[in-house]
C-alpha cells in the first residue's frame, strides 16, 4: 500500500451527517455535508493542502430543507439549501467572492419521510452549456418536482410532468433520461436539453416496477443500461441509437441471482461498471458495448466476498475509486486493466 496524508480536520465525527457529496471543480475539490437533526448544510473548498482547505458555506435552519448533490457551471457551484425563508432553494455560489446568490425557491413545506429518498435522490444535471435540470424526489410524485435552470437567464422554470430523474446524460444535442411516471413507472425517455418534447424511447421492463434501480452509460452511439426485465433479473443492455435496437448484452450472473450492474463512468470509451455473480461476489467490471468485451477487470476481494466499489473519479489520466478489501476500505487507482490499493 502508498502513503496516504491527512490534508485537513473537517468535522468532528460527533454530529450524524446523513448526506454529502464532492466534486472537482478547476483543480480543487468542494465537499458538502449535511446534518439532518439540525438541519445544517456546510461545504468545504480544498486544493488539496492544509493551508487550501477551508469552510465557505455553513448554513443551519429551524426545519427542514432539502440539499442537493453538487453541480457546477464552472464558475459557480449549483445546489439546493435553504431560502431566505426557510424553506428549500436552487442556490449558486460563486467560487470567486464565495457570494451566494438565491437563484429560485423550490419546495415549500419539506418533510423529512425517509434519510434515503430525501436525501440522496435529488441532483442537478447539466442538459447543455447553460442548461440544468433540477430533480428534486420526495417518495411519491405529488411532493417531487422538476426544474430547468438556465444559467444565461440566471432563471429557473418548472418542468411540467417530469418526475424522479435518476440517470440523465447528453449525446449530440439530445439528452437521454430515466424518470417515473404513473403508466409505465420509471422507463428510458429522451428529450431536447430544454425538455420541450419528452418521449419514451424504450419501455424495457413492462411490469409496474419499472427499472427501478436502472443506471445508464453512453458509448458512441450507444446507451449501455444496467436494467430488470422478467426473463433475465438485472443485467446489461445496449440501445443501439442508429437502429433503434434494445438488445441484451451481457447475463453476468446466471440463474436467479440478479448480478445488479451499477454503470459508474465512462473512462477511455469503456464503460465501467460494478455487478456480482457467485464466484466473485460485487467487483469492477467494464464493456465496449459487445458481448466479447464485457469482462471482469479485478477480483479485488477475493474469494467470492464483494469489494463494494463506490465513488469513482477519473484525475490524471486514472481511474480512482473506493473499494473494500477484507474489512477495510482502500482508495484504488486502475489503469484500466491494473488496479492498485493506494
Amino acid at each position: 500500500m502508498q502513503n496516504t496524508t491527512s490534508v485537513r480536520f473537517i468535522h468532528d465525527g460527533i454530529r450524524r451527517i446523513d448526506f454529502a457529496d464532492v466534486i472537482e471543480v478547476n483543480n480543487k475539490l468542494y465537499f458538502s455535508f449535511f446534518e439532518a437533526d439540525f438541519n445544517r448544510l456546510f461545504i468545504w473548498e480544498s486544493d488539496g493542502t492544509s493551508e487550501g482547505t477551508k469552510l465557505i458555506y455553513d448554513e443551519s435552519g429551524e426545519k427542514f430543507y432539502v440539499p442537493s448533490f453538487l453541480s457546477t457551471d464552472g464558475n459557480n457551484l449549483l445546489f439546493t439549501g435553504k431560502s431566505r425563508n426557510g424553506e428549500t432553494a436552487l442556490l449558486s455560489l460563486n467560487l470567486t467572492s464565495y457570494q451566494v446568490r438565491e437563484v429560485q425557491e423550490v419546495w415549500q413545506g419539506a418533510t423529512l419521510r425517509s434519510r434515503f429518498s430525501e436525501l440522496r435522490a435529488n441532483k442537478i444535471f447539466p442538459t447543455s452549456d447553460s442548461t440544468f435540470l433540477l430533480s428534486l424526489a420526495n417518495s411519491n410524485n405529488r411532493d417531487s418536482a422538476t426544474w430547468l435552470y438556465s444559467n444565461t437567464l440566471q432563471t429557473a422554470t418548472l418542468v411540467a410532468d417530469i418526475f424522479h430523474v435518476r440517470e440523465l446524460i447528453n449525446y449530440r444535442g439530445n439528452t437521454y433520461f430515466r424518470h417515473q411516471t404513473d403508466r409505465e413507472n420509471s422507463e428510458l425517455w429522451q428529450t431536447d436539453p430544454l425538455f420541450t418534447n419528452p418521449q419514451l424511447l424504450v419501455n424495457i421492463n413492462t411490469i409496474p416496477y419499472g427499472l427501478d434501480q436502472a443506471t445508464i452509460g453512453m458509448l458512441p452511439n450507444k446507451i449501455i443500461i444496467g436494467a430488470f426485465d422478467e426473463v433475465t433479473n438485472t443485467e446489461l443492455w445496449t440501445y443501439d441509437l442508429p437502429t433503434d435496437q434494445l438488445e441484451a448484452l451481457k447475463e453476468v450472473s446466471e440463474g436467479e441471482l440478479r448480478s445488479i450492474p451499477i454503470i459508474h463512468t465512462n473512462y477511455k470509451d469503456i464503460i465501467y461498471f460494478s455487478a456480482r455473480d457467485l464466484e466473485a461476489g460485487e467487483e469492477l467490471w467494464l464493456t465496449v458495448g459487445s458481448e466479447v468485451v464485457s469482462r471482469l477487470v479485478k477480483d479485488i476481494n477475493p474469494r467470492s466476498l464483494s469489494s463494494q466499489i463506490r465513488h469513482f473519479a477519473i484525475a490524471q489520466d486514472r481511474l480512482f475509486f473506493a473499494a473494500r478489501i477484507n474489512d477495510q476500505y482502500f482508495l484504488c487507482a486502475s489503469d484500466g486493466e491494473t488496479v492498485t490499493a493506494i
